[in-house]
């Protein structure tokens, strides 16, 4: 596989690229993940396009807090997964067999 476009966020990381980032380095797209559809493409991804994009965004302290809540808690899962997938070796491929 060539390093080049291997991994590709398609300029937003919407919970459909997220899922298919995920599928690519071999990790689930769980009920953590999918619970969280909406918050991530709504208010989470039009924040951040926003800001991204100079636009002018208020926002006020609640929901900053809950969206930086937010994002720590899933890279804390993000972190999780790596490490679950790195414990119980899922990451290895089974060896094929020859005929």
């Amino acid at each position: 596989m060539s390093v080049d476009g291997a991994i590709d966020t398609e300029s937003n990381l919407s919970s459909a690229v997220l899922r298919d980032l995920l599928a690519t380095i071999g990790l689930p797209y769980d009920t953590k993940w999918s619970s969280i559809e909406l918050l991530l493409d709504g208010s989470l991804l039009k924040t951040r396009n926003d800001v991204a994009h100079g636009e002018r965004t208020d926002i006020d302290a609640a929901t900053y807090e809950q969206l930086h809540n937010l994002v720590v808690d899933l890279v804390d899962h993000l972190k999780t997964s790596i490490e679950n997938q790195a414990v119980s070796r899922a990451y290895l491929r089974a060896p094929s067999s020859a005929a």
